[in-house]
C-alpha cells in the first residue's frame, strides 16, 4: 500500500482490516515521505500496533542517515525494507531489499543480499506488464492479453486501441480528492495572503520528541511530518 501524506494512513489500515482475513499481511511503501528517522519512529511505532502490517518500505531514504536508520530498526517491530544500496547493506540497517535494474545488476544485488542473509524481491516498473493482471479495469473496449510473457503492440489506427469512455468516466478521479499539487497551491496561497514567502519546512510540524503518542495525534503527525 502506498503511504502518502495527503491521505490518512490510519484510516486506510482500519478500512483494509475490516475486509481481509485475520492472518492477511501487507506492507506500506512510504517512498521517503517520513523524511527522517525521528519522524519515521513516531509514525511506525504507532503503525506497529496494527496486526495486519508486516513491513515498511523506504520510510525515509536511509542511505542519507545510516546511524538513524540503524536506530529506527531497533525501535520498530515490523521489518524495514529499502531499495538495494550497498551502504545500507554494510550498515545492517534494513531487514531486506527491493532489487531493480538490468538482469546482470539484479543478479549482483541478489548475490550480495543473499550472502548477508537478507531476503529480497525484484521490482520492474514502466511497462505495466508486471501488474497487468492486477488491474480492476484497463479502460479499453477490448482487453489486451499476455501470451508467453509478451504483449502484442496494437496496430489499429490512432492509439491502436478503443477507449471505454463509460469506464473512463467511472474511474475518473474526483477533483476534490486530496492531491499534493493542490496542497502545495493552497499552502502557497495562504503564505502569500499572510504577507510572507512560502516556508518549505512549515508543514513539518513540531519536533517529534514533543508529539503525543496517541493514535488521534498520529494521524496529524503523519500528515504534517510527511508534508515537509
Amino acid at each position: 500500500m502506498k503511504a502518502r501524506p495527503w491521505f490518512d494512513i490510519f484510516t486506510q489500515v482500519e478500512a483494509v482490516a475490516q475486509v481481509v482475513p485475520a492472518d492477511y499481511k501487507f506492507d506500506f511503501d512510504f517512498n521517503g515521505f517520513l523524511l527522517d528517522a525521528a519522524r519515521a519512529e513516531v509514525t511506525l511505532s504507532a503503525l506497529d500496533e496494527y496486526p495486519h502490517i508486516d513491513m515498511y518500505e523506504s520510510p525515509f531514504y536511509r542511505y542519507k542517515d545510516l546511524d538513524g536508520a540503524r536506530l529506527l530498526r531497533q525501535q520498530t517491530r515490523n521489518s524495514l525494507i529499502e531499495h538495494f544500496d550497498q551502504d545500507c547493506l554494510r550498515a545492517d540497517c534494513c531487514d531486506g531489499f527491493v532489487l531493480g535494474g538490468h538482469p546482470l545488476e539484479i543478479m549482483r544485488q541478489g548475490t550480495l543480499a543473499a550472502a548477508s542473509n537478507k531476503p529480497f524481491w525484484i521490482q520492474h516498473v514502466g511497462t505495466g506488464i508486471t501488474a497487468h493482471e492486477l488491474w480492476e479495469h484497463d479502460l479499453l473496449m477490448a482487453r489486451l492479453y499476455l501470451q508467453n510473457g509478451y504483449l502484442a503492440i496494437p496496430d489499429a489506427p490512432g492509439l491502436g486501441v478503443e477507449i471505454d469512455e463509460k469506464s473512463l468516466a467511472t474511474y475518473q478521479v474526483d477533483e476534490d480528492q486530496p492531491h499534493p499539487k493542490r496542497a502545495i497551491a493552497a499552502k502557497s496561497a495562504s503564505s502569500k495572503s499572510a504577507g510572507r514567502a512560502p516556508d518549505a519546512n512549515a508543514a513539518a510540524g513540531p519536533s517529534p520528541t514533543k508529539l503525543v503518542a496517541r493514535r488521534s495525534s498520529m494521524r496529524a503527525i503523519f500528515r504534517a511530518s510527511s508534508a515537509g
